[in-house]
C-alpha cells in the first residue's frame, strides 16, 4: 500500500472511533445523570490504566 493510502486509513480508523466514543459518553451521560457520569469516568479510567499496565507487561514478558 502506499504511504498516503495507509495514512488515511489510519486517520479514518481513528476519527470513527473517537466519533462512537464522544456518541457513547453522551447516551451513558443521558442515562445515569452527572452523578453517576462521574462514577462511570473513574471506573473506565481505572480499567484502561490498568490494561495499559498489564499489557505493557504481558507485552515485555513474551519471549517472540
Amino acid at each position: 500500500m502506499s504511504f498516503f493510502k495507509e495514512i488515511s486509513i489510519t486517520a479514518f480508523a481513528n476519527y470513527s472511533v473517537a466519533f462512537i466514543a464522544m456518541i457513547n459518553n453522551i447516551i451513558i451521560t443521558r442515562q445515569i445523570g452527572p452523578e453517576g457520569k462521574g462514577i462511570y469516568s473513574v471506573i473506565s479510567n481505572s480499567i484502561v490504566l490498568l490494561v495499559l499496565l498489564l499489557g505493557e507487561g504481558l507485552r515485555k514478558s513474551n519471549i517472540i
